[in-house]
């Protein structure tokens, strides 16, 4: 939950970082997170350490994301650029729901969430 969360607070910001930085740097910067979060969760030794992590990794899907797609539509000519775009969110789209449905699956195991 915390990567989820992490997205959506930082999502809002990322085009006017963007303009400050240049979309090269964003990028990386978005990348640095994603590395940075998970080596916090592949060394985590408690919970709280690997929740970290993951709002670290949420923090660089943002940046990855909004910089990607900002990608997509500089590259595309202008009128196949909902194709392209559309493509890339139909691959994207069968992932969003499998943090919600992982935990779904962890209740039904008696697991509390």
């Amino acid at each position: 939950m915390a990567n989820t969360l992490a997205t959506a607070a930082v999502s809002p910001f990322v085009g006017a970082i963007s303009d400050l930085l240049g979309h090269r740097h964003v990028g990386l910067l978005g990348a640095a997170f994603v590395i940075l979060g998970l080596i916090t969760i592949g060394i985590a030794q408690t919970i709280e350490v690997c929740i970290g992590g993951s709002a670290l990794l949420g923090v660089g899907a943002a940046f990855c994301e909004i910089v990607g797609t900002v990608g997509i539509l500089e590259l595309a000519a202008v009128k196949d650029r909902g194709y392209y775009l559309a493509c890339a969110f139909v691959f994207l789209f069968p992932w969003a729901p499998s943090q919600t449905y992982g935990m779904f699956q962890l209740q039904r195991l008696g697991c509390r969430v």
